[in-house]
Parts: structure tokens; C-alpha cells; sequence
């Protein structure tokens, strides 16, 4: 399963919460999920700054008790390449950081999800790194594939 983004779409400034990110959780880049089911995904995103330090932060969003194991597999993010394991938290919790630096960057992330009872979907999430009120934008023809699916 191929999704791809019709349009490009954009978050600039804090949230409701002062001096925090506002999260957008992506209007295209997802999947729904089975209870029970294993799907391994990755994900080729075009990410636009205007700024010299705009930055992104993603994560996967996923079903309460599902595990998610995933990780960047390029790109100039901040800090040491790791894999994320995450289990029924915000995404904030489980993100990673790439710096876009005033221009257009390519970002590829790969990972597996675990669903357990709960029927739901996995849905991409991001946000500002470093708030600023220039936009950040994950651009028109950035996607999303569902690799393969188990159940049981």
C-alpha cells in the first residue's frame, strides 16, 4: 500500500501551548491497522524550511498498546542515529530531529509496527524542532508504503 501527499501541507509558529510545537499530524501519510496485525513500513519525505533554522521533528502515531520500533535510515538529523521504541505514547515522545537548513531536504525513515487489540492506524506526525513563525512544509509527493503485513 502506497499513500502519497496530493498537496504540500505546513505548521509555522507555537501551538495552543506556549513555547511548544504545535503537532500536525499528517492529513495523508497513513494507514489503518488490524487488531493483531505486524506491518513494516518506510516512508520518503520532501521536507521545505524558509528559514536557517528551520528544523523538523517526526514520529509515527500509533494505536494505544501497539509497539513501534523505527528508526531514521538517512538524512542530517541531530544527535546519534537510534532506533526508537515506542508503546502507547504522545509522538513527542518517540521523535527525531533533522535539520533542514533554509532549503529542501529528503528524509527516508523505516520501522515496524506491533498492533495488539485495538483496531486504529499509523499515522505520521510532525512538527516545528526549533519554533519559529516560518513554516515548515512536508511537500506534495512525500509518501508513505506499507511494506508487509502479518496477523497473528
Amino acid at each position: 500500500m502506497l499513500v502519497a501527499k496530493p498537496e504540500d501541507e505546513c505548521v509555522a509558529g507555537p501551538g495552543p501551548q506556549w513555547g511548544l510545537p504545535m503537532w500536525q499530524y499528517d492529513s495523508h501519510l497513513g494507514f489503518p491497522l488490524e487488531p493483531r496485525e505486524r506491518a513494516y513500513f518506510a516512508a520518503w519525505l520532501r521536507v521545505r524550511g524558509t528559514e536557517e533554522e528551520s528544523d523538523i521533528k517526526i514520529a509515527p502515531a500509533v494505536p494505544p498498546q501497539a509497539e513501534l520500533f523505527w528508526t531514521p535510515i538517512s538524512g542530517l538529523h541531530h544527535g546519534p542515529l537510534k532506533s526508537v521504541i515506542a508503546s502507547n505514547e504522545h509522538p513527542a515522545n518517540s521523535a527525531i530531529a533533522w535539520a533542514v537548513v533554509n532549503g529542501v531536504r529528503n528524509l527516508y525513515l523505516f520501522g515496524c509496527v506491533v498492533n495488539w487489540n485495538t483496531p486504529g492506524e499509523l499515522r505520521l506526525t510532525w512538527a516545528q524542532n526549533k519554533i519559529t513563525t516560518s513554516p515548515i512544509t512536508v511537500c506534495k509527493h512525500s509518501c508513505l508504503y506499507k511494506l508487509e503485513v502479518s496477523n497473528g
